[in-house]
């Protein structure tokens, strides 16, 4: 994988209630509730916390990613 490449949290829409708890969630606002549900609309602003996922009732978002540090 690219260094470059930002990972970010899977949103599963077909588990997705549109609660918007994730967004209302979100400390850096990188997520917004669109018709479709949320959407990473400001993903520069994600820190990869996953708050998103810990509060999703439906655990419709899933962190698929690891935080590592370069030796």
């Amino acid at each position: 994988m690219s260094e470059n490449k930002i990972m970010l949290p899977q949103i599963d829409e077909s588990r997705c209630t549109l609660c918007g708890i994730c967004v209302t969630a979100c400390p850096e606002q990188a997520l917004s509730m669109q018709e479709s549900g949320p959407v990473f609309t400001k993903p520069e602003n994600c820190t990869f916390c996953t708050i998103c996922e810990e509060v999703c009732p439906e655990h419709a978002i899933r962190c698929e990613f690891e935080i590592g540090w370069k030796k």
